[in-house]
Parts: C-alpha cells; structure tokens; sequence
C-alpha cells in the first residue's frame, strides 16, 4: 500500500488552496499525486492557480504544466490571504471585496491580471467605479452592458 499525502482543499478568488493534514506523506513530498488528484476531480488545473499550505503552516505554489506538477516556487507568506494576493497580483484590500474583483475577472474572460493592472484595480475600486467600468478601461473598449435586456 503506497502512502499519500492526507490533504483537504478549496477555491477562493480563483485559486486552489490545498491544505497538508499531516498525517502520512507530506503535500511537498507527494505534490505528483496531489496534482493527479485534482486533475482527477477535474479541477481547471490551465487557468487555476495551486497554492499549498505546509506542515509548518507556510503557504508556497505548486506550479502545473500539461495537468502535471511542475515544480514549485516560493510564496513564503503565512497567511492565506496575503499568499492569494501574490499569485493573483492584486493588493489584499482587494480581496476583501472579492465580489467585486470577482465580477471584473468574469468580465475578462476569467484571466489574471497582470501587476500594473491590480494597482490600477485597487485605484477604480476606491473611486467606487462599477466592474463593468474597471474592466472596460483594462480591456480599452467598453464592454456590452449585459444587465440590460433592450
């Protein structure tokens, strides 16, 4: 019988965060099968972020290439929040209202903003610009107004 990692996972603000329960193989040590897993389960693993928290409570990136693990890079951050706010590239406060980040991204198409275009997103959120506006300006055309039915 092969040991496996024991892990639980979510998806906030579009991203994968995976959990290590410490009990057999470590997510580190088994990062192949966490991410056969979750291709298995039919996460988007394409356009979804991986991130994992360790057993010493640090969370990192599992990156994934072709629905395979890859390698990893080093989030080193503590806290959840501040380790989605650096793969998405977008300042925390912005997470906070991730309903409206979250309308803007739908708006796009589902892709990730790039670092310029977060600061720019954190200056419209706090003009109280709507998403349809903030994802107008990033994309430089205005998009349909999908809340009408003319």
């Amino acid at each position: 019988m092969k040991i496996r990692a024991d892990y639980s996972y979510t998806v906030e603000h579009g991203v994968i965060c995976v959990i290590d329960n410490d009990n057999g193989k470590s997510v580190t040590n088994d990062a192949e099968g966490v991410i056969a897993d979750l291709a298995a389960a039919g996460v988007d693993l394409a356009h979804t972020p991986v991130i994992y928290r360790d057993t010493l409570g640090v969370w990192d990136q599992l990156l994934v290439a072709n629905g395979q693990f890859a390698a990893f890079k080093s989030i080193n951050e503590r806290d959840k929040d501040d380790a989605i706010a650096t793969i998405l590239h977008v300042p925390r406060q912005l997470l906070a209202e991730n309903a409206w980040t979250d309308e803007v991204r739908r708006l796009l198409g589902g892709r990730a903003f790039t670092q310029s275009e977060c600061y720019d997103l954190a200056d419209m959120y706090a003009a109280k610009r709507s998403p349809e506006e903030a994802a107008g300006e990033l994309t430089d055309f205005p998009l349909p107004d999908i809340g009408s039915q003319d």
